[in-house]
């Protein structure tokens, strides 16, 4: 419990000879299991301060460039494992950083500042996934019966009291939805730890213990890590969702009414504009900045140098590029058809045939959203390097790794696709499915002639989702990628490359134009699948 280094450091400096002030804001480490969950804990508590706040103006105030503000808070919703993190490392590096550059070098002022170690590791993540905490409150303040609203103002309430009682009470499971969910994916996070090169936290050490000699069996240590992280995780989720069932939130009228957004004053307009817009601008700073990476030559000082497509050319050039390419997109459509398989079943199961199974396998099915990816790609590892799978094809070791990558990816992206293929089951009338069986046809047959055709859509946007989250998936990817080394035809998917890459001279630019690309497959994914399904499909929340 003795803590070693400091939260702040602020020192008097000679930089590029002239007598300057830095301020550089760290962190100081109680050891790997305290620090991830204090990182963990700093994280969501600022990413739901921060969520809350930007849902609770958009959904409920309607003013000019309100469309242009909302397309700019979903922009985080777009990741670039490594690439959107080197970004804000680059940004907010003391010594060359465009912050410090512009503050010491073109204004003038003798100060840099920088984030580094678990304070590096908070800023990405805040900026990354606020957005989350985001969507689950806007959802739940959108399915508010604007009914209940109008009651409170006839009977001579205040807005605050409003938004108190009303609004930010029925909020709470999408706020608690959020933000346990912003755990689990922070205290996960092992894209952020190597970038920041801090070794101090828990994904961390288990990633560090996959990168020793692989012999088939891992450290009593990494497996207590893994095990702990899981726990941790479960534990968080279920008593958050416990704290959310002892009050009820649901509300009975006759009929309901939607939300009616309030006209914003001048001076609501004029402090969105000053603190939202802004705070907007720069949390889209890393997405921005991959694309400027993507296309420069070099980005070593505080400014990009050149422009070039040289970088994208490097997909087909570089063999290794090329083949994790090629492992990632046939990874993820292996695994996206038994994702499809699978969810059909399941969803059809859940809202057809009632009963305890189904409602067992659709836990099931939504469990991996609680359980961290990292947790996951460890335990496969542990299965299929112990009997009786060791030695057969599903050994990463002795055999390739995609088969384990394959049936991750498969488990990880499930509930996207799950939750996809039930919202179109419930849309189709079971009066169709009714009039087919008493005509005679089976169920198989009235499934697939009255319910299938009805429901492709819905399939298509989860496919669509499932498919860019299985091509992006980061801690699979690193800690399975590399089992059986990076060489010409090796197994490993784009993610391990972009984290192997990032050492190596011209690797970062080619981490830019790989992540520039997942993020445009994104952007294509979501709006596709919005525009099929009315709405985001994102975790959590439809």
């Amino acid at each position: 419990m003795n803590p070693i280094g400091s939260l702040l450091e602020v020192k008097n400096v000679v930089f590029g000879g002239r007598n300057i002030t830095i301020v550089v804001l760290k962190g100081v480490s109680f050891g790997s299991i305290i620090n991830s969950f204090v990182v963990a804990t700093i994280s969501t508590l600022i990413t739901t301060a921060i969520g809350i706040a930007i849902a609770l103006i958009l959904p409920l105030y309607d003013f000019p460039g309100k469309s242009i503000l909302r397309n700019l808070a979903i922009v985080p919703l777009f990741a670039a494992p490594f690439a959107s993190g080197y970004v804000v490392k680059k940004f907010f590096d003391w010594r060359y950083g465009l912050l410090s550059y512009v503050i010491n070098d073109v204004i003038g002022i003798p100060l840099r500042i920088g984030f580094e170690s678990f304070a590096g590791v908070i800023l990405s993540e805040v900026l990354s996934l606020y957005v989350i905490v985001y969507l689950n409150v806007s959802a739940a303040i959108n399915s508010i019966d604007y009914t209940l609203i109008e009651q409170a103002l006839n009977l001579g309430s205040s807005f605050r009291k409003i938004l108190r009682d009303i609004i930010i009470h029925l909020s709470m499971p999408g706020i608690a939805a959020g933000a346990s969910l912003t755990f689990i994916l922070s205290i996960e996070d092992i894209a952020n730890p190597i970038i920041f090169k801090e070794d101090r936290l828990i994904a961390y050490e288990i990633f560090r213990s996959f990168q020793d000699p692989t012999t088939g069996s891992r450290s009593p240590g990494a497996i207590f890590m893994t095990i702990l992280i899981i726990l941790i995780s479960l534990g968080v989720f279920i008593g958050i969702r416990r704290y959310v069932s002892y009050k009820r939130y649901a509300a009975i009228t006759r009929g309901f009414k939607p939300l009616k957004p309030l006209k914003l004053s001048r001076k609501g307009i004029a402090l969105v504009y000053l603190f939202i817009l802004p705070f907007l601008l720069f949390a889209s700073i890393p997405q921005i900045g991959v694309f400027i990476l993507a296309f420069s030559t070099r980005w070593y000082e505080p400014l990009p140098e050149g422009f070039t497509l040289k970088n994208f050319a490097a997909f087909v050039d570089d063999k290794i590029v090329f083949t994790a390419i090629r492992n990632s997109i046939v990874y993820s459509l292996t695994a996206l058809a038994i994702i499809a398989f699978m969810s059909i079943l399941i969803a059809y199961s859940s809202a057809r045939i009632k009963g305890s199974l189904s409602y067992f396998l659709d836990t099931l099915a939504t469990i991996p959203i609680a359980v961290p990816g990292i947790a996951i790609a460890s335990g496969f590892f542990l299965l299929f390097t112990s009997p009786p799978f060791r030695g057969t094809l599903f050994d990463p070791v002795l055999f390739s790794p995609g088969t384990a990558i394959t049936i991750a990816y498969t488990v990880r992206r499930l509930p996207f696709m799950v939750r996809a293929v039930y919202a179109g089951i419930q849309q189709v009338a079971v009066e169709l499915e009714e009039a087919a069986l008493n005509l005679g046809a089976s169920r198989f047959k009235a499934f697939t002639s009255a319910v299938l055709p009805l429901m492709a859509l819905h399939i298509l946007g989860g496919t669509l989702v499932a498919f860019v989250y299985c091509l992006s998936e980061t801690s699979v990817g690193v800690i399975l990628g590399g089992l059986k080394g990076v060489s010409v035809g090796h197994a490993a998917p784009i993610t391990f490359i972009m984290q192997d890459y990032l050492e190596t001279l011209y690797g970062t630019q080619i981490v830019g134009a790989l992540g520039a690309i997942l993020i445009i497959l994104q952007v294509i994914a979501t709006v596709t699948s919005s525009a099929i399904l009315r709405g985001y499909v994102v975790i959590g929340v439809r």
